[in-house]
């Protein structure tokens, strides 16, 4: 029984002295109230930039997110709200990289959230990582599935989204790569799930809606990628 008391202690020590000063969150929003289930996953320490408002190809009219819900988001810890509405989602996006100060950025969607996180371990994987998009993995079914996906981007600011919502630019070395890459690192720690449960049927429309009109004007870019490897 004092073995047990003390590796609990030990773990709550580890997860008390965990510094998430160098970590922060980028999350794309609009009226969407999973998001709450988001904000529950992640840390109070680390800092959650949340960038609101409609994209320009959304069919919903509202600007921004009913303001209830932005007052429960404004509740929680080290969050920074910024309002974006009618932009492209590159540009939208991109918001949340501009000026950001931190050496390691998760971008995190609000129909997205962290199953499990072992932080300790989590920052031992990125310590000696300088530079790149590596990837995170995601529960994709009750099986016990992942897949992995491009989320944490080493000095975010270094970044931007270029005309398609799955192609990036390193403002500093000039290279792109595209959403699907083999390069980068698998990063141990963190195991995230997804899901629409949350999520209004009309919600699910708009949202469908949307993403027809996104990627029908961003298939010519992305198959331009393909060919030549980049866009501008």
């Amino acid at each position: 029984m004092c073995q047990i008391i003390q590796q609990l202690w030990l773990e709550l020590c580890g997860k008390m002295t965990t510094n998430f000063d160098e970590l922060s969150f980028g999350i794309c929003f609009y009226n969407d109230p999973s998001i709450t289930r988001l904000l529950d996953s992640l840390p109070k320490q680390a800092q959650k930039i949340i960038i609101d408002g409609r994209f320009a190809k959304n069919p919903n009219s509202q600007e921004l997110s009913d303001e209830s819900l932005r007052d429960k988001i404004k509740s929680y810890d080290n969050v920074t709200l910024i309002d974006a509405p009618n932009l492209e989602e590159p540009e939208k996006r991109n918001m949340y990289l501009i000026q950001n100060t931190h050496k390691y950025q998760i971008n995190i969607d609000s129909d997205e959230y962290i199953i499990s996180a072992d932080w300790d371990k989590f920052f031992d994987c990125v310590k000696n990582i300088d530079s790149g998009i590596h990837h995170i993995l995601f529960k994709t079914d009750s099986g016990g599935g992942t897949s992995q996906y491009p989320r944490l981007w080493v000095n975010p600011s270094h970044w931007k989204y270029v005309i398609c919502h799955n192609i990036f630019k390193n403002n500093v070395t000039g290279e792109m790569i595209k959403s699907g890459f083999n390069h980068g690192e698998i990063i141990l720690g963190i195991l995230c799930g997804f899901g629409d449960e949350l999520r209004s049927q009309e919600y699910l429309k708009d949202t469908f809606d949307y993403q027809v009109k996104m990627i029908e004007f961003e298939t010519p870019y992305r198959e331009k990628f393909m060919i030549s490897g980049y866009i501008e």
